[in-house]
Order: C-alpha cells, then structure tokens, then sequence
C-alpha cells in the first residue's frame, strides 16, 4: 500500500493526517525513506516472522531498512543463531564436527532457531515430510534440533536485524552470491521502472 501512495500524484496536503503509527513487512528501503519524506514522520514498524515458525521479530524503534530489534534477553528466550550457508550445495556449512558454523556479527546467515519445550515447533498438519524438511538436527551440538526458516538475515552491532534474501531467490553469478533483492532495489531507483521483480534463470 505504501508504494502505491507514493507513485500517487503528489498533493499540497500529504502531510494532513492523523496517522501516527504504521506495521506490516516487505517494505523496500526506497519506498520507507520516500514514504517518511512525502507523508511525515510517521513511525514504521516493520515485522518478521511466519505463521510456522517459532521466533520472529518487530522493529519497534522504526529505524529504515531493519525489518526487526533484538537484545541480550531476547536471543536468550528464543534462542536464534545465524549460521554459514552454501548456497551452491543448497545446506549450512558444517564444521570437521559436523556442526553448523555461526557467523560473526555483521555478516549475513540462515536463520534457525532452537526447538525446545518452551519454543516449540508444531510442524504442518498431516504433512510429516515437510515438517522434518524444516527441522536441522546438530546445528551447535550434537542432538539438538533448529526450526531452518529458509531465510538469509544478518544482525548488526545494534541488535537490528535486515533480511537479505529467502533461499531459492539466491543465485551465483561469477562465483558470487547474488540476492535477487538487491538486483530489485537497485533496479528500483530508476524513475522508468514501475516494479521490479528479479529470479536467476539457469544459464545455457
């Protein structure tokens, strides 16, 4: 809805409103800043998360771009990591331990989450092979189970989370990993460009 205000025509009274607060997810950077600009400040909280999954998160503080804020006791309730992914071999990276390997703060990850009683995941209905496709087993130590939620974030020395990508919307170009979404948001800049959607094909 966003982006359809701001490709509206522009009106001397934009800014006369009452709204004050606004929360959802998917929205591009672009639109956030331009969006801010032309209507006023009002405050954006984007959202992660899925219906399936068993942690997500909220940007309550409004910064542009992060889609959630996390903290010390946050990550100590629901127990995330982001952890090293080949996207070439299409699974996390694992150790000579066979074990999942994190990554420093700053850079980009999966995220998976830890399963516990308190954090559980339920799975899908009647659909047993899909649920175990979103289960990783010996993800830190042995035994233990994560909920993979098939996406790529990274979090910053502030604690704000930013998504990257979804996995299967990655592709190799010249030996480099390449996010649809930023071919997107590049794309997107252009004044002649209405929408943009991007996806690696296979190359010949």
């Amino acid at each position: 809805m966003m982006r359809y205000l701001c490709n509206a025509p522009k009106r001397d009274n934009d800014r006369d409103h009452r709204v004050r607060l606004a929360i959802g997810n998917g929205m591009r950077i672009e639109v956030w800043k331009e969006f801010l600009n032309r209507f006023g400040p009002i405050k954006i909280c984007e959202v992660y998360g899925a219906t399936e999954g068993n942690a997500g998160f909220l940007n309550y503080v409004g910064k542009v771009g992060a889609v959630g804020k996390s903290n010390f006791f946050y990550k100590k309730m629901f127990n995330y990591e982001f952890v090293q992914y080949d996207v070439d071999a299409d699974q996390p990276v694992r150790d000579e331990k066979g074990l999942c390997i994190p990554v420093p703060t700053g850079q980009t990850g999966l995220m998976v989450v830890k399963i516990s009683k308190s954090v559980p995941f339920e799975g899908y209905a009647g659909d047993y092979g899909n649920t175990e496709k979103k289960i990783l087993h010996n993800v830190l130590k042995k035994g233990d189970s994560y909920f993979n939620t098939g996406d790529l974030l990274r979090e910053d020395h502030e604690g704000f989370i930013y998504f990257h990508d979804r996995l299967g919307d990655t592709f190799r170009w010249k030996g480099e990993n390449v996010a649809t979404t930023e071919v997107e948001m590049t794309l997107a800049v252009l004044d002649i460009i209405e929408e943009v959607n991007v996806y690696g094909v296979p190359v010949p």
